[in-house]
């Protein structure tokens, strides 16, 4: 007679993607006590800990990717050495902020290869020779486990890299850690049954957004010299412009999805795409530069099949016609985004480069609708089956989630159909709508505010939007670049005016607020990849004059 069958619990899963985390990290690595509950800003302790040499220090802390690469292709540091300094501040990051799935075993293998590469050949394995990348979780590794955040598949192996990283792999990069995700991806916070929340090492009662939290978290503790992660809802722009980053999300077409891991295969109403984030601009084009020599589209047939230039997007002859979109129509930011907003504004107004006009948002209440409604075309019930085949509960913000797509779903059409036409007709619309304003760009917040307190993420319309209409969009660090609040937030007043604007004033306090990175976003129309990246030079530039 067979032995009976024992059922797991959703804990005992979930401890067997733990032990993959735990044996992945290098010995050593963790702080010798629980930092206490008051600490809240960890941003320093990768330095204070005495965990990290000085050398280790100043290859994480001062240098972005393409100065790394520089110093990989002249053999003045190695990629064993950069990387293993990367592995042990991730592993550091990760204590503090619980960000990672795993270190990927074989970086160190394939560094070395590189190394010995360089020394034999005395060239490069390709343009990003040597260069760590992280990724976030679903995007497959030969030969490791991708659970992306469910307890039904962490035993879930996966065969073949996914396109992305085959790519990056013959770029000469070193794919060499995993980061978390939320329950079902769609949220803009990071928390999950198997690795718990994802904190901001600015402030750990507050999110590090969503979905690409755990990349974020891990990037702006300087875990990382770039990273790749996924948006089908602002899920790079929210993350990257809440932790002080730079993050890209490319109209679809631009990155390949294959291998990517998520729960709702063959949903074509509303597409995600991967995108990179980055410490600095000249890192973001770089890296969608030298993705496009890898010709990805010729293994994946739904790429566009051109590659993206910066320099074949700059406008001559006249100035960059840039849009300011200062509210959504719906939700009025907080006074941080206002304050921020208010002195991009004025900096851009002083450059002759820049020709600054108001942009005004066109039913932003009716795209979430729309967007919302198209999400699932199942309507969620392939999420809602792996949730139950894990036996775990469903957290908060997923059940909002899906609850509030069935809700516009009812709203919306009947049909997939029916859906599929709104959202057609709303693209129609706005593509007008922006003809007539004459413009190449818009600049609108990420988000209502700075990063939220855990469990309150539920706005995401300043985002959203722009995958309703496929539209570029590249998050950059606004508040950093122009050398944080021209004032004070205390004293600013913010009159509601709606119960959305009610709820979002809540979790407001303008002394947390002082502290914390208030990011912006250029946005251009769809495919315009190019020309969203010059534009983000321009601005750039206008704002350091």
């Amino acid at each position: 007679m067979p032995p009976s069958k024992v059922l797991s619990t959703p804990q005992a899963q979930a401890q067997v993607a733990i032990a993959v985390r735990e044996n992945s990290l290098p010995v050593g690595y963790k702080l010798e006590s629980q930092l206490p509950r008051d600490v809240l800003n960890v941003m320093h302790i990768p330095r204070s800990s005495g965990l990290l040499t000085p050398w280790e220090l100043d290859i994480t802390e001062n240098y972005d990717a393409t100065a790394l690469l520089e110093l990989l292709a002249t053999q003045k540091v190695s990629a064993v050495g950069v990387v293993e300094a990367f592995r042990r501040r991730a592993a550091i990051a990760n204590d503090l902020t619980n960000c990672l799935t795993e270190l990927i075993p074989d970086a160190l293998d394939w560094a070395k290869a590189a190394d010995d590469y360089l020394k034999n050949t005395g060239k490069t394995l390709g343009p990003l020779h040597g260069l760590p990348i992280s990724l976030k979780e679903q995007i497959s590794v030969a030969g490791r486990r991708t659970n992306a955040s469910f307890v039904a598949w962490v035993e879930r192996k996966s065969e073949r890299h996914a396109s992305v990283v085959a790519s990056l792999r013959c770029l000469g990069a070193i794919p060499f850690a995993r980061t978390t995700q939320p329950q079902a991806f769609m949220q803009l916070e990071t928390a999950n049954n198997i690795y718990g929340r994802t904190l901001n090492p600015r402030n750990r009662l507050l999110t590090s957004s969503g979905s690409s939290g755990g990349e974020a978290a891990l990037m702006a503790m300087q875990g990382s010299p770039m990273g790749i992660g996924g948006d089908i809802g602002g899920s790079i722009r929210g993350p990257a412009g809440l932790n002080g980053l730079w993050g890209f999300k490319p109209s679809t077409g631009r990155f390949s999805g294959s291998g990517v891991i998520v729960p709702w295969p063959g949903c074509d109403s509303i597409r995600g795409t991967l995108g990179p984030f980055a410490h600095s601009l000249r890192d973001i084009i770089l890296l969608m530069e030298t993705y496009s020599l890898s010709q990805p589209w010729v293994d994946d047939p739904t790429l566009l099949p051109w590659p993206v230039s910066a320099a074949r997007g700059v406008i001559r002859n006249r100035p960059l016609r840039v849009g300011i979109m200062m509210t959504d129509g719906v939700v009025t930011p907080l006074p941080p985004v206002q304050v921020v907003m208010d002195e991009v504004v004025r900096r851009l107004r002083a450059s002759p480069l820049i020709d600054v006009r108001p942009f005004t948002a066109l039913r932003h209440g009716d795209a979430w609708r729309i967007i919302s409604a198209n999400y699932f075309e199942d309507g969620g019930s392939k999420i809602e089956e792996l949730i139950a085949e894990g036996g775990e509960p469903v957290l908060p913000l997923t059940a909002w989630i899906l609850e509030e797509c069935k809700k516009n779903e009812q709203k919306t059409a009947d049909t997939t159909q029916g859906r599929r036409q709104a959202r057609d007709e709303f693209r129609e619309a706005y593509n007008a709508h922006w003809k007539a304003a004459g413009i190449d760009v818009v600049i609108a917040p990420v988000a209502p505010g700075v990063a939220n307190p855990h469990g309150t993420s539920k706005y995401w319309t300043y985002t959203a939007v722009w995958n309703l209409l496929d539209f570029p969009g590249i998050a950059f660090p606004a508040s950093e670049m122009i050398g944080g609040y021209a004032r004070p937030l205390e004293g600013i007043p913010y009159v509601h005016t709606n119960e959305i604007e009610e709820e979002i004033a809540k979790h407001y306090d303008p002394q947390v607020a002082q502290a914390m990175p208030v990011g912006l976003q250029i946005v251009a129309p769809r495919w315009m990849d190019d020309m969203c990246l010059a534009a983000a030079r321009v601005v750039e530039t206008a704002l350091a004059a």
